[in-house]
Order: structure tokens, then sequence, then C-alpha cells
């Protein structure tokens, strides 16, 4: 089953709203292209979820920490912008639950915050958090 939320729901504006005034984001425009943005910078208005699975060899911690650090530590450092880090194991496992709910609902990476997630990104992380979190 595949979801599809767009930009606009209630429940996204509220989390959108959180997190743009949590991580300062928006979109910004590529130096040198007369001010607009680039397809890299460009708002991402839609977010596809499907189902997890638990796929052997299930996925492990070092199999997401790449899509978490250009997704989600931009903001999840815990210092300043985000009230909790994404930084280590012990840190996202202990959220696991948290996150699998954010990436279900499209609520996290906030879809016009200017840091995207693709679909095949979103549903390695939720494989990761279904099969057990492993480290």
């Amino acid at each position: 089953m595949q979801r599809e939320f767009r930009h606009g729901t209630a429940l996204g504006v509220v989390a959108l709203s959180l997190c743009l005034l949590a991580c300062g984001a928006g979109t910004a425009a590529s130096a040198g292209d007369g001010g607009e943005p680039s397809t890299e910078s460009a708002p991402i208005t839609s977010c596809q979820v499907a189902d997890p699975t638990c796929a052997k060899p299930a996925p492990h911690y070092a199999d997401i920490t790449g899509v978490l650090d250009r997704s989600c530590n931009p903001c999840h450092t815990g210092v300043g912008k985000a009230p909790w880090p994404l930084t280590d194991y012990d840190d996202v496992s202990a959220w696991a639950e948290s996150i699998e709910q954010d990436l279900s609902g499209c609520t996290m990476p906030p879809l016009d915050g200017g840091i995207g997630m693709s679909a095949s990104e979103r549903r390695l992380v939720l494989n990761w958090v279904h099969c057990g979190a492993l480290q």
C-alpha cells in the first residue's frame, strides 16, 4: 500500500511550521543563476510512503547513516535548531518510534523545509525501524 501526502494538510502544516521555526530552513537560490532556485533547492511538495518491510538481510544503522546525515542532521544536532540529536545509534534508536511516525506521516523532513528525502531513502529508514532498529 502506498500513500501520498501533499503539503497543505493540517498535520503537515503544523509540523512544517514547527520545523521551519526550529531549523530556520527555507529554499535558497543557487549562486550565479539570477536568483532562481535550482532543482536541488526547489521545495519538495509531496511525499510517497510505502509500507515498511523486513527483507533479508535486514538493514543496519550503518545503512541509514548517510540518509540521516543528509536529511535529518542539518537540524537534529541537539544544539540550537532541534531539541534532540540524531547523530549516533543510541540517539536514533531511542527515537525510532517517533522517527517512524514522522516519516510515515510525511512530517519530517518538512516538505518545503529545503531538505529532501527520496521515497527510497524514506523506505530504507522505515524498513530499518520495522526490522528492529539493528545496530
